[in-house]
């Protein structure tokens, strides 16, 4: 093989190499919340919230979170789903532009999911998807990065909201909070974490 052959075969492997696809990559984040921190309110009472560390279906212990070029990805991993009689998932995502959240709802029978925005209401995403997985103890929620425009970083935060549907029978029952950021329940909205750009 003469020195200009290989040279050129050289110059045909640098240029497949800068022209092959780049492979795909996120930005992962994990943050580990307090085990036991569930939180219970009533309703119809003007008490405090009340301790509720043996909830375990809407125990959050970690999140993760993966941002990347295509879609937001959060995994939510709980104690003990498998006894989860309903549970609602909330993950609430800020942006440079304004924040959206997508709530996943588990029900005896059947999964509903619902992506929005604060002021507007709900609105499409279309490949906006929650599942339950409860053999492996997590919720997943995935957002087309279309959907919230593309930012170059987001906010994630998450809340999960368990009941016992026995006990809906009754005048007032209570509700099991946590909050994936800080012991127990933080508020009307879940606490943010860091920024995570876009990988």
């Amino acid at each position: 093989m003469t020195s200009r052959m290989r040279s050129r075969l050289f110059a045909l492997a640098v240029l497949a190499t800068l022209t092959a696809p780049l492979a795909a990559h996120a930005e992962t984040v994990t943050v580990r919340d307090t085990v036991g921190d569930v939180e219970a309110f009533y309703l119809n009472e003007d008490q405090d919230t009340l301790p509720a560390p043996h909830y375990a279906a809407s125990d959050i212990t970690r999140t993760v979170t993966a941002y990347g070029m295509e879609r937001l990805k959060v995994t939510v991993h709980l104690r003990d789903l498998r006894h989860a009689s309903a549970l609602r998932t909330d993950v609430l995502i800020r942006t440079p532009d304004g924040r959206y959240f997508g709530s996943v709802v588990r029900g005896l029978r059947k999964v509903r999911t619902v992506f929005g925005h604060p002021r507007r209401g709900e609105v499409e995403c279309e490949g906006f998807t929650g599942t339950y997985e409860g053999g492996k103890d997590r919720v997943t929620v995935v957002v087309p990065v279309a959907c919230i425009d593309s930012p170059r970083w987001v906010r994630v935060g998450v809340t999960t909201t368990g009941i016992e549907l026995e006990d809906t029978d009754t005048e007032d029952f209570p509700f099991h909070v946590d909050d994936g950021g800080r012991d127990g329940d933080g508020g009307q909205w879940a606490r943010l974490g860091q920024r995570i750009r876009r990988g």
